[in-house]
């Protein structure tokens, strides 16, 4: 006869570290710099007090019968150098594939790089002569950070809410300004040499585009502002001594107000010619170099980080000439779909709209003429009758011509009105939320017979949240000191007795004998054995065997339906020598393969044990601070050790 309704299999012992794997180190790194709120890789720059612990593991959990094991946690200090400091803070945390809402929950330490940060107090207290200062940089910190199962320090990223925040991103004009101002990680040029860009300023508010730049990498400075004047659909000149950006938007729009033209008409008698060639040179771009659909690959805020695109296509264009696609930009410093869409649409505009481009020689007579400026072309062989080109490029000649290159300008060109484009949303879980506390245990010791070496104490856990994976068990014997047992996966079956419990003989055939149980608190369900079997149970202290479970409201059952009487026993009483009877609220408990079973020795029979049980949730993660965690005691008492529990008559 089964006794129980499932197996048990052995528990594994764990090999102890061989080696060290960590996430990233090394010298000349580049010190990332965050503008806006982005997601970047720290590394790992110190590191320090590793040490081992070993712990006696039970089969507890999804098995009973098992034997026991070894395992071992692993745990160091360590530093994690973020990015550039100073008005810097931290976000989210990912480590490996858990976010934690802010670095605190993973239990990190933040220093956000200003002048008057001060030292670690861990290095202070641990190993003073480490103890720098690391002011301008931010980092993170842990003592005592547990390691992986491997004893690596595992992949960790951090959103960081860096320089020129308006919000939670930065204007384009800010960053382009940052990049060529900052004596600490810019060029350091003097601010008479930066235009104030008011201009873009109020393009970028009007258009709603803003960035998130991230660099992690050592790039040309002028590298890095073309990729920003891209994104904010200007051109770069030097005008007047200065650095400018200037929207190439030539329509008006909110706070925007377009650069004028410059009112001077070209014709005939202002171009120089040279030899046979025309007064204006026009050229037209190559079909297959005007693309009809541009993609941009962002970075999705909504989506942790995930790099997503943002397709604009002309149908248009594509259903008369066939589909141009452009190869993918990666824009990284966007972090908004919404804004991804709007640069798709301009570069869209730029390569499609923009086929023209003129060529013509002038005299110094327009020295002052200058990139981004907008004339009219007036030249009757060419057929142009004052239209309006903007100056993309000039020549000079030490003879005194200039050479004057120009593109058509479509006036809606830039001018992206706002459009409905889908949100950044879907799933995404927050896999560290705590899911409380466990409900009060069932906890008694097992019958000795039943036990690993003879002595073991059961305990019947759950915990009421959907999204309860289970619980580490740490055990004391002064309720001060915890030291951790084991891992338990599940919900054990357990609840409380809804009526008396009368004493009976054993086996108990008297149908006025009912069993009555309520299994709310742990959401539990039973079903009735085959023949021959029983499920055991504990009913206040009493040991009983019961065959049939015949539910009589949610989570409520009948342990003692009364079929055939005569040749089928319904309850087994008083096993292993236990003391019959309960009476209504009493605890109960099924002793299936869903009990922990902690073991423990003769030596610690009259000694009071003490558990707590840190929960869980399903992406085994969200665990409550220990110290937060209520304690269960139980006084040991001696097993059980009859063996009453024979076949059924």
């Amino acid at each position: 006869m089964s006794l129980f309704g499932g197996g048990g299999s052995a528990a594994q012992t764990e090999t102890k570290l061989g080696n060290l794997q960590v996430q990233q180190t090394g010298y000349n790194v580049t010190i990332p710099v965050v503008m806006g709120t982005n997601r970047i890789t720290p590394v790992l720059v110190y590191y320090t007090d590793f040490y081992a612990t070993e712990h006696e593991s039970s089969s507890g959990g999804k098995a009973m019968g098992g034997s026991g094991g070894k395992s071992f946690t692993y745990n160091a200090s360590i530093m994690l150098l973020v990015c550039e400091g100073g008005d810097v803070t931290f976000g989210k945390l990912w480590v490996n594939k858990k976010r934690y809402n802010t670095p605190g929950s993973a239990h990190f330490s933040a220093f956000g790089g200003n002048y008057l940060q001060e030292p670690w107090s861990y290095l202070v207290s641990k190993h003073p002569e480490d103890a720098l200062v690391f002011k301008k940089f931010a980092y993170i910190a842990a003592a005592n950070y547990e390691l992986t199962n491997s004893a690596s320090i595992g992949n960790h990223s951090i959103e960081v809410l860096g320089y020129y925040r308006d919000g939670v991103d930065a204007n384009v004009k800010d960053c382009i300004r940052g990049v060529l101002l900052s004596s600490q990680w810019g060029v350091g040029w003097d601010s008479s040499r930066v235009d104030a860009m008011s201009q873009l300023h109020s393009y970028c508010q009007a258009y709603n585009i803003v960035i998130s730049p991230a660099l992690t990498e050592q790039k040309a400075a002028s590298e890095i502002i073309a990729q920003f004047a891209q994104i904010a659909n200007c051109g770069i000149v030097w005008s007047n001594g200065k650095l400018k950006c200037i929207p190439y938007a030539a329509l008006d729009h909110g706070d925007y107000v377009a650069s004028p033209t410059t009112g001077i008409h070209l014709t005939d008698a202002d171009f120089i010619v040279e030899g046979e060639e025309d007064p204006v040179r026009i050229r037209r771009k190559l079909q297959a170099d005007s693309f009809n659909e541009v993609t941009i690959e962002y970075v999705s805020r909504a989506h942790n980080y995930d790099v997503r695109p943002a397709a604009e296509p002309d149908q248009s264009d594509i259903d008369q000439s066939g589909l141009r696609p452009m190869p993918s930009i990666p824009m990284h410093e966007i972090c908004l779909g919404s804004v991804a869409h709007t640069v798709s649409r301009n570069v869209l505009h730029r390569s499609l709209y923009i086929a023209l481009e003129y060529e013509f020689n002038l005299s110094w007579n327009y020295c002052l003429l200058e990139a981004m400026d907008v004339v009219y072309l007036t030249e009757e062989f060419c057929g142009l009758d004052d239209i309006p080109v903007r100056i993309t490029k000039i020549k000079d000649r030490a003879d005194g011509l200039r050479i004057v290159t120009a593109e058509e300008i479509p006036w809606g060109a830039g001018h992206v009105e706002t459009a409905d484009y889908a949100t950044d949303s879907g799933y995404d879980p927050l896999t560290n939320v705590g899911v409380g506390q466990v409900n009060p245990p069932v906890l008694f010791v097992a019958p000795g017979v039943l036990a690993v070496g003879g002595y073991e104490i059961w305990c019947a856990v759950s915990n009421s949240d959907s999204n309860y994976g289970g619980c580490i068990v740490h055990t004391s014997f002064d309720d001060e000191t915890y030291t951790r047992r084991g891992t338990f996966y599940g919900k054990s079956l357990h609840g409380v007795l809804t009526a008396d419990l009368v004493i009976g003989s054993d086996p108990d055939v008297n149908p006025a004998h009912e069993l009555l149980v309520d299994l709310s608190i742990s959401g539990g369900t039973l079903s009735s054995m085959a023949a021959n079997d029983a499920q055991l149970c504990l009913a206040n202290d009493e040991f009983i065997g019961f065959r049939f479970a015949t539910l009589t409201g949610l989570n409520q059952y009948d342990l003692f339906s009364p079929v055939s009487p005569a040749t089928d026993p319904f309850l087994r009483r008083g096993l292993y020598g236990s003391t019959q009877g309960g009476i209504d609220g009493d605890r109960f408990a099924v002793c299936d393969n869903r009990i922990y079973r902690q073991k423990i020795t003769a030596d610690d029979v009259g000694k009071t044990i003490y558990f707590k049980f840190q929960s869980f949730n399903v992406f085994n993660d969200g665990l409550e601070d220990l110290a937060d965690v209520t304690a269960y005691s139980l006084v040991i008492t001696e097993p059980l050790n009859t063996d009453s529990f024979v076949q059924w008559a």
